[in-house]
């Protein structure tokens, strides 16, 4: 299944919008927020209120792909790449992270819980977001690995929040450091694997 077509819930006038609460019908409900306006004219005049949609829910609808995102949402929000801060992914089909999740280089808040992604370091991809600091992917099989929490907090350090829970300043530099070592490890791991198949091609 292609990405959902999206549904716009506006915001009232001078107010931030809420999500209209449609998860599962196949659609997304698009928070609006008023964007900041010019200043008052002279004449006292007030320009007309411009929003700005930043979020996007697309939980329980079965997605196993997100390749066509980017373009599902160019059709009902303004430059979803420069604009979407906050996306809901949560309760799909999706087993892994795409690169066209990556597009939107501008988001804030990720929630990929309840899918199927099996591969912790495809979590890497992410760093790719230079802006998240909010992410819940907990429900995953990815979850069940022993090192999960660790894993995702030191493979992407910016992260404030992960599985709707505070990364404390001292949690971020224990797992920043078990990260590393942990790279340290494989590597080291790899090269002894090499150097075992170079032997075996010597003693061949």
């Amino acid at each position: 299944a292609g990405a959902a077509s999206a549904g716009v819930a506006a915001g009232s006038a001078g107010k931030p919008g809420a999500p209209s609460n449609i998860a599962g019908s196949g659609a997304a409900a698009v928070l609006q927020l008023r964007a900041t306006t010019a200043p008052a004219a002279a004449s006292s005049l007030r320009r007309p209120t411009r929003k700005v949609t930043i979020a996007v829910k697309l939980n329980n609808n079965l997605l196993e792909t997100v390749q066509d995102l980017p373009q599902a949402l160019d059709m009902v929000m303004e430059a979803p790449l420069r604009n979407c801060q906050w996306l809901d992914l949560s309760f799909n089909r999706l087993a892994s992270i795409e690169p066209a999740l990556l597009q939107l280089s501008q988001l804030k808040a990720l929630y990929l819980h309840k899918n199927l992604i099996k591969s912790l370091p495809s979590v890497e991809r992410l760093r790719k977001l230079p802006l998240l600091i909010s992410l819940t992917t907990n429900g995953n099989p990815i979850e069940a690995q022993k090192s999960y929490r660790n894993y995702v907090i030191g493979a992407l350090p910016r992260l404030r929040s992960l599985d709707q829970s505070s990364i404390i300043e001292e949690e971020s530099r224990a797992a920043g450091a078990w990260f590393k070592a942990h790279l340290k490890r494989v590597k080291a791991r790899r090269e002894k694997m090499e150097e075992a198949y170079l032997d075996s091609l010597r003693d061949g």
